[in-house]
């Protein structure tokens, strides 16, 4: 755990983008890189690419880099780096032994970037540990101001980061993912452990993140440079709601599998290539 949390708690389409680009057109040769943490990695969804079993990194067969492989706007070649647990460090620092720096799969042949990072550096893992074990986590003036400050941190790196990746990516279309709610906007009474009011307080939460995420990239102004908003990825799919289909993995008690929890399932993972898709042909970006 981070120590500053740790101490606190103590425990397919086609049309044109909106510079008239044609969609079909865009990114089709080259690489396509898919950087960053277990949201684009595809945690909780096995099974997981060997390279990426024994190490934790868990790049799922079905995650949404491999869907968008191939597809208008993509390469076919991917290069899939991402690793749950991913931090922004360990875009410049190796994470595990036989794993490379992620900024290192990037040169000037790469067409196309996707990634999500920033969730784990606000401990957003440890927070819901917290939520799960805790009554009433979201009173918790700590928690509060640990989570707020690490969010606040979170920003200038990330700037620092989309910096860095378009400065070793060539010409490549980068695409910056959001995270999306776990939890709907009338979130159950009780729903995986976590409480009405938390699951409030952890959509606040999320979507504070995403606006530094946001914020980070219009500063940048680099029309290369792309935010993906999917918050309302999952709307109708979200934890505890009463739709068949679920886009989220809820609390799961085996230790071994304690990881998946809260993360998408293969349907969310699908929901997240289609909000790639839908933004890029809608020329929103």
């Amino acid at each position: 755990m981070v120590p500053v949390l740790a101490a606190v708690l103590t425990l397919g389409i086609s049309g044109f983008t909106a510079t008239g680009q044609s969609v079909s057109t865009l990114s089709v040769g080259g690489t396509y890189v898919a950087m960053g943490d277990s949201y684009s990695s595809g945690e909780g969804v096995p099974d997981f690419l060997p390279d990426s079993k024994a190490n934790g990194c868990h790049r799922s067969y079905q995650a949404y880099p491999r869907t968008l492989a191939g597809t208008p706007g993509f390469p076919t070649n991917l290069n899939f780096v991402a690793c749950s647990n991913a931090v922004i460090g360990d875009a410049y620092n190796r994470q595990h032994k036989d794993q490379p720096r992620q900024l290192d799969a990037l040169n000037p042949g790469v067409t196309a970037v996707t990634m999500t990072m920033g969730g784990n550096d606000i401990q957003f893992r440890y927070i819901m540990e917290y939520c799960v074990a805790k009554i009433a986590c979201n009173l918790s003036p700590e928690l509060e101001a640990a989570t707020s400050g690490l969010i606040w941190w979170t920003g200038p790196r990330l700037e620092r980061l989309y910096r860095d990746v378009l400065a070793k990516a060539g010409n490549a279309q980068v695409y910056v993912l959001g995270y999306p709610h776990i939890f709907s906007a009338h979130p159950a009474i009780f729903c995986s452990g976590i409480e009405a009011g938390e699951a409030r307080w952890i959509t606040g939460k999320e979507d504070a993140l995403d606006n530094q995420i946001a914020q980070a990239i219009k500063r940048i102004r680099n029309p290369r440079l792309h935010y993906i908003d999917t918050s309302g990825a999952f709307q109708g799919g979200e934890l505890c709601t009463k739709n068949h289909t679920q886009y989220v993995t809820g609390l799961v008690v085996d230790l071994q599998n304690w990881v998946y929890s809260f993360h998408p399932t293969a349907d969310g993972q699908r929901r997240l290539a289609d909000t790639v898709k839908s933004a890029i042909l809608s020329g929103r970006l």
